[in-house]
């Protein structure tokens, strides 16, 4: 099945590649680093890759798994919502020994992060949400991916081009497209009624005390900016970064975004 394929462009020299069976499900989860745990969610597509994570492996270990579906992940029928994502990656942490963690996640990353959050707060010692989707704002809504054409895509993700050029194919790439159908499909299956918003955030989010940091660019071009205040609003204490000329993909255009995380989990 061309989806488990590795994606030829992405480098992951440097990295140990574990291969891990969760309670029946097998993932692929890329590891690097010492230092305390630092957890990276990705979000709903994985051609990109994990370039930035490298600022991080000097001061943590860092996992990043990706997710049942995604990547180099098999796709498994028996998740069908984003709260089996959050079981199974409890699961994950206590076959990796990972009784405290910091974590982080962007866009779809990042509800799954705070999902995570309000579900097992007590496995964490931090969180870090990198313009994450989830949370209902009627006034600056998430961009509708539905009606964005695929050669858009990278408009939406980026403000500059040239980041995401060398993870590209210049020309029509099968096994590049079955990853991003399968990808999609993934995505169709565990969000309900197909809405990336979700019901625990909206309804729980005041609730969360863990130590937060929120960051953001100010050109996402697919979730608002004006986002960041709201999140920031409803969790308390959070600090919150905005990033100037940067997308979406904040921590793949922005090295100072990388060390802003890394300081804040270092303090």
């Amino acid at each position: 099945m061309s989806h488990l394929l590795l994606d030829r462009r992405i480098r992951t020299d440097g990295f140990e590649r574990l291969e891990i069976d969760v309670n029946g499900t097998k993932i692929v989860v890329y590891a690097a680093g010492n230092g305390a745990p630092l957890v990276y969610f990705h979000g709903a597509s994985t051609f990109h890759g994990f370039e930035f994570a490298r600022n991080w492996t000097n001061n943590f270990r860092v996992y990043l798994p990706y997710h049942p579906g995604f990547g180099e992940s098999p796709y498994s029928k028996e998740f069908t919502s984003t709260a089996d994502y959050i079981n199974h990656y409890n699961n994950l942490f206590k076959t990796l020994d990972l009784d405290t963690l910091n974590l982080a996640g962007c866009s779809l990353g990042g509800r799954l992060a705070a999902e995570f959050a309000l579900t097992f707060p007590e496995r964490l010692s931090s969180l870090t949400l990198i313009c994450p989707a989830g949370l209902h704002c009627r006034e600056f809504p998430m961009a509708d991916l539905s009606n964005i054409a695929p050669e858009d895509i990278p408009n939406h993700l980026v403000k500059d081009l040239n980041v995401l050029t060398p993870y590209l194919p210049i020309e029509y790439d099968e096994d590049f497209v079955s990853k991003r159908d399968w990808e999609n499909f993934t995505i169709g299956t565990i969000l309900e009624g197909g809405s990336f918003e979700s019901p625990l955030i909206n309804s729980k989010l005041s609730t969360l005390r863990t130590r937060t940091l929120i960051v953001w660019g100010d050109n996402d071009n697919l979730i608002p900016v004006q986002q960041a205040y709201r999140w920031q609003r409803k969790i308390t204490n959070a600090q919150l970064k905005i990033i100037e000329n940067v997308g979406h993909l904040v921590l793949d255009e922005s090295i100072e975004a990388r060390d802003i995380i890394r300081d804040f989990l270092k303090g």
